[in-house]
């Protein structure tokens, strides 16, 4: 039977490279996001992995006007 996991960005299932930074716990806006956690990036090529098995995955983050561009890149491995 399908299902559902939500899996928060302090998972220890994301791997982060070394550019990005989990928000601090006193940043008043916390509130407003899953789990009340995000991580920025520092830098420019800051990237993320996650592996996982399934058909499909949805991305939830912030716009803004100082915010950049996301890409996402899937790769189907056969097994």
């Amino acid at each position: 039977m399908p299902s559902n996991i939500t899996i928060d960005d302090s998972s220890t299932d994301i791997v982060y490279s070394s550019n990005w930074a989990a928000v601090n716990k006193n940043d008043p806006s916390l509130p407003e996001f899953f789990q009340s956690t995000y991580h920025g990036a520092q830098a420019d090529e800051a990237y993320a992995n996650l592996t996982f098995t399934g058909s499909s995955i949805y991305i939830y983050g912030t716009k803004g006007p100082s915010h950049v561009r996301i890409s996402l890149i899937i790769s189907r491995a056969f097994h």
